[in-house]
């Protein structure tokens, strides 16, 4: 290029011409263009630096949120799996043992042992198996019974460890169970002919009979109180059992 001043030539960079010494504008210019390019070169080159940083960040949150969503269903996946061949290989344990259960379970039916029952139906997971639904009865009202029997036990314990400040989910829980057993028959309306049984019935009688021996003798109510309790509200059931048990 030439020297605007003297027509002299000289560089772009030359901030003065070498032959009139006057200030080359095109040079100021120029450095001032490159200035202002090499700044929006810098804060065009941090701002790619800076989204591709947080691009690698999100990236990596994204993969390794991806790993521990895979993990999550791989785990429940392997749940599953072993659950359902758990329940397979008991159901044939349940199965190759079938005649040996059925006889255990007529012998405690027989000794009329509601503990006993639900202890070898639960030990075995009988549940498991439709080959002992004619006992779904039988096992309910042995549930049943077990709780009231816990409880009782609980009552009898050292009063310095009883619960009492749970006393009335306590009774509430006890009052449902005892309308699941002198009610168990009502409950079980459909399927009358498998539940219900000469042997079962007699065992569920038996059963009944022995709860009411436990709100006379245990839980403070007199024998036409305990006659008559199946047929009170439920919350003249829950009355009746916190003032006799509060008085015994």
């Amino acid at each position: 290029m030439k020297c605007p001043h003297c027509g002299s030539p000289i560089r772009l960079e030359d901030k003065y011409c070498s032959y009139c010494g006057l200030p080359n504008d095109l040079a100021t210019q120029h450095q001032k263009d490159m200035n202002r390019y090499q700044k929006k070169f810098n804060q065009t080159r941090f701002e790619v630096l800076n989204s591709t940083r947080n691009t690698k960040k999100k990236l990596a949150s994204f993969f390794v949120l991806a790993v521990m969503v895979l993990l999550i269903i791989a785990s429940y996946q392997f749940e599953d799996v072993s659950w359902r061949l758990g329940r397979y290989l008991t159901t044939r344990q349940i199965q190759s043992h079938k005649t040996e259960h059925l006889a255990a379970l007529e012998t405690i039916i027989a000794d009329q042992d509601p503990l006993q029952f639900t202890e070898y139906y639960d030990r075995y997971s009988l549940y498991l198996s439709d080959d002992f639904d004619s006992y779904y009865a039988v096992k309910a009202i042995s549930s049943s019974f077990e709780n009231v029997f816990q409880y009782v036990s609980d009552r009898l314990s050292d009063p310095e460890t009883y619960d009492k400040d749970s006393e009335s989910r306590r009774l509430r829980t006890l009052a449902s169970d005892l309308n699941d057993i002198f009610q168990i028959e009502d409950a079980y309306t459909y399927h009358q002919d498998l539940y219900f049984s000469e042997e079962n019935l007699e065992y569920i009688h038996a059963v009944q009979d022995d709860t009411r021996a436990i709100l006379i003798t245990y839980l403070g109510l007199t024998e036409e109180e305990a006659d008559t309790y199946v047929n009170l509200s439920s919350s003249r059931q829950y009355d009746l059992l916190e003032r006799s048990v509060s008085a015994s």
